[in-house]
């Protein structure tokens, strides 16, 4: 064989080796590529069924959401219902309130009047077992007094009885000592009647 032939055979081996080399390199990728498209499909498949559930769990969360929305704005028209009544309520207590705050003054000066008076009372009661203490001193200084004033008058009594009996026993001496003489008692000068 010639140089030439050899040359050419040295060419055309190595392109055919070379395009050997590729089409096994290309049915390689297209195996790997016929894998990565079912993994693919797989993928795919999955994410539809993922995207399904993942609009249905979607719809549930708009149906709770929509449910927590009308929960809370019946919760906030209960509030604000709630909070009117309050503030009403409200007014009426600070009507109340100011009304037993004028009452409390007016109980108040009842009291402050009252203790006055107790105080005057406590003071006029003292003042008047004071004078009762006086009253019950002078009571018994009088009761000893007239203790003393009575036997006084029982002794002047007493001699007085005394004094008149011996008066009488003198005039009856005297009586029957006239009878007895004829003489006359009278003074000169007088005239016996």
């Amino acid at each position: 064989m010639s140089t030439v032939g050899k040359v050419l055979i040295g060419l055309l081996i190595l392109p055919v080796a070379g395009w050997v080399y590729l089409a096994a390199k290309v049915a390689e990728w297209n195996r790997a590529w016929g894998k990565q498209q079912q993994q693919v499909a797989k993928n795919i498949e999955t994410t539809r069924e993922q995207s399904v559930q993942t609009a249905a769990a979607i719809d549930q969360l708009k149906k709770q959401i929509d449910l927590v929305l009308r929960q809370k704005d019946d919760a906030v028209t209960g509030l604000r219902s709630l909070l009117s009544t309050l503030l009403r309520n409200e007014g009426s207590l600070k009507e109340t309130v100011d009304r037993y705050t004028l009452q409390l003054a007016s109980v108040q000066q009842a009291v402050d009047a009252a203790r006055r008076r107790v105080e005057t009372n406590t003071q006029d009661l003292a003042q008047t077992n004071r004078d009762l203490a006086d009253a019950r001193t002078e009571l018994e200084r009088l009761k000893q007094e007239n203790a003393q004033t009575r036997e006084y008058l029982a002794t002047l009594r007493q001699n007085f009885q005394q004094l008149l009996a011996e008066n009488r026993q003198l005039v009856e001496r005297a009586t029957a000592a006239a009878t007895a003489s004829p003489t006359s008692t009278s003074r000169p000068g007088r005239v016996a009647r």
